[in-house]
């Protein structure tokens, strides 16, 4: 499968991504021995010149990699199922091999890593002194540690994937060999709890974000984390029936095919932002008194974008299953 240019395009970007971000990390571990921003040597002047070089690189870098989250997923759902046997979406080119469902995760997990980053490479470069920095680079040492496993787990993925050997799918994944933790979380007492626990969650973080925040601000945090677990959890189990309108099928992957007009790109999509806005109002006092820039203040309109997000995330899923006329699945 390593023939074919898709796959090889995704994997020459992500090693170039890999080496960049690595490479970046190991000047960081440099750069955090030496940096000194009060100091003016002529080794902190050669720091600063190579650190602004370097930040942008990796900037690229990082929004590369975010464009490549969304071109993963069109591959594994619109181009690889041509090309795997038995496979009808994502479902079952993921579980060709034992390494695909571990490159999503990993794939998934880092986004906001990237964001963060970013958000501090622009705020320090607004700064003369550059206050961030050292803090960037702690930052990075993690993230180059992801991108280095997301990397070994592409090539380990893409050299594994074999098109004549036969796979199952969506169907036959979810509901002939669905395993018995599967099927107690998908049916039985747990779901409904889940729906009502997930639906008072989210009453209470717009309420919380509504008025002047009501909740501190670890307590609101935590919340958005359940919250986001408990949508995808509910959006699996229950809402995808309507959007589908099949009762038997649980498949996320569909979510992301035109004839669901692309929803899941949307759904997930502020799923981040929720988690995202909610680390940038976190790091937010710390970033004002670090840099003292008053438009660091300005990151408090992120918590209308995460109210926007919140109420979009509960209605978009909500309006399928109140709009569904044939009745109850």
């Amino acid at each position: 499968m390593l023939a074919h240019p898709f796959i090889i395009a995704l994997l020459l970007s992500q090693f170039a991504v890999a080496t960049i971000i690595v490479y970046a990390a190991w000047k960081g571990i440099y750069a955090l021995r030496y940096w000194s921003d009060s100091s003016f040597t002529s080794l902190q002047l050669t720091l600063e010149r190579e650190h602004y070089l370097l930040g942008a690189i990796v900037q690229t870098a990082m929004v590369a990699q975010l464009a490549g989250l969304g071109l993963f997923v069109w591959l594994i759902n619109n181009y690889l199922p041509h090309l795997v046997r038995g496979a009808m979406c994502g479902a079952g080119v993921l579980s060709a091999n034992q390494y695909g469902y571990l490159l999503l995760y990993v794939k998934m997990a880092t986004p906001p890593l990237y964001v963060l980053y970013l958000l501090l490479q622009y705020l320090d470069n607004q700064a003369p002194d550059y206050p961030l920095t050292p803090f960037k680079y702690y930052l990075l040492l993690p993230t180059a540690a992801a991108v280095a496993v997301e990397t070994w787990l592409m090539w380990m993925y893409s050299y594994r994937l074999e098109p004549d050997v036969i796979v199952t799918c969506c169907s036959a994944n979810f509901l002939v060999s669905q395993p018995s933790y599967a099927n107690f979380l998908s049916v039985g007492k747990l779901l409904q709890p889940a729906l009502w626990t997930w639906g008072l969650i989210g009453a209470l973080l717009i309420a919380a974000d509504w008025q002047k925040p009501f909740l501190p601000t670890w307590v609101h945090s935590l919340l958005i984390l359940v919250f986001v677990g408990l949508s995808i959890y509910t959006l699996k189990y229950f809402f995808v029936k309507y959007i589908y309108g099949v009762p038997s099928h649980l498949c996320l992957f569909d979510l992301f095919l035109a004839h669901h007009h692309y929803i899941g790109y949307l759904i997930f999509a502020l799923y981040y932002i929720l988690i995202i806005s909610t680390m940038l109002i976190v790091i937010t006092p710390f970033v004002i008194k670090k840099t003292r820039l008053t438009n660091a203040a300005h990151l408090q309109t992120w918590a209308n974008i995460r109210l926007v997000a919140l109420l979009l995330s509960m209605l978009i899923p909500l309006a399928y299953r109140t709009t569904w006329w044939h009745g109850i699945l």
